[in-house]
């Protein structure tokens, strides 16, 4: 298990999310979800 700096958090995400058909809008759901997440949202 290894601590992923919040770039490779975004780029985990956005696979989960979209697999290999990542797109910006994907990029900005991750985004959100991240910051909701921390309660930043």
């Amino acid at each position: 298990v290894v601590r992923l700096s919040p770039e490779n958090r975004v780029r985990e995400l956005v696979r989960m999310l979209a697999g290999n058909s990542a797109t910006d809008q994907t990029e900005a759901w991750a985004k959100e979800l991240l910051a909701k997440g921390a309660g930043q949202a």
